[in-house]
């Protein structure tokens, strides 16, 4: 009897599993000081500063770094690291209490910041 709630109870989830982390992308902006940077995103270029790219929120996201080049200046890798979103994550912990596949809302607590701002030094 045991062995049926569980099942039911992650076949309910895997539902909001999926869809919350496909639909949970963010789309962020990337300038740099001064402008016109490389911009490389976990080593694949994705264009010269400012650049504007989507995201994976969420505690399952890949940790992604960007690396910054320019000429005459220091190159520089950046972490886009995400911070917790404190309303989904109270929600998602006292919903789960009362409806366990509520827990899965804490795979989204975390979210990047729409625009990050990375200042070169010269060499």
């Amino acid at each position: 009897m045991k062995n049926i709630y569980l099942s039911i109870a992650l076949l309910l989830s895997l539902p909001t599993l999926i869809i919350g982390q496909d639909f949970f992308n963010k789309t962020i902006t990337i300038e740099t000081e001064p402008s016109g940077a490389k911009l490389y995103l976990n080593e694949t270029p994705i264009g010269e500063s400012p650049v504007t790219l989507r995201v994976q929120d969420g505690l399952l996201a890949p940790i992604n770094n960007i690396r910054v080049e320019l000429d005459g200046y220091s190159q520089k890798t950046v972490p886009l690291t995400q911070e917790w979103k404190p309303g989904i994550a109270i929600a998602g912990a006292c919903s789960g209490i009362l409806f366990p596949p509520a827990w899965a809302l804490l795979l989204i607590a975390k979210g990047h910041e729409p625009s990050y701002k990375i200042t070169l030094e010269k060499e």
